[in-house]
């Protein structure tokens, strides 16, 4: 169904409304009955889309955001809240040997992630 949905485009509502009209009428684009269809087949369009997204939704395996949140508390889950990652760095000097007094609160950067210093836990860790 939800493939259907998606398929469904402008051109094809239009198409289809169009060939409800008598031969013998002017359909080209700019005629009286085009100008009319078209806005409606528009909303038609926007309005398919939109159902493929909310039949998407409304499934736990591909849903997501609040969404997904509202869907399994039906069945008693809850999403957690973030939480501040927590990495175990050494630091060492240029023959290896751990330095010692870390500064409580000193920034590094590893790659795009900026971490700071909370406790040392033994010397250069």
């Amino acid at each position: 169904m939800l493939e259907y949905l998606e398929s469904i485009t402008f051109e094809d509502i239009l198409n289809k409304m169009l060939s409800s009209i008598a031969d013998d009428i002017d359909k080209a684009e700019g005629s009286i009955i085009y100008d009319a269809l078209a806005p409606t087949a528009m909303e038609l369009a926007e309005l398919y889309s939109n159902l493929a997204i909310m039949l998407r939704l409304s499934f736990a395996n591909s849903s997501d955001g609040s969404y997904l949140a509202q869907r399994v508390s039906e069945h008693g889950v809850y999403r957690k809240s973030a939480s501040n990652a927590i990495r175990k760095i050494v630091v060492t000097d240029i023959s290896g040997i751990p330095l010692e007094g870390l500064p409580i609160g000193q920034l590094f950067r590893l790659n795009d992630i900026t971490y700071s210093i909370q406790e040392e836990t033994s010397p250069g860790s």
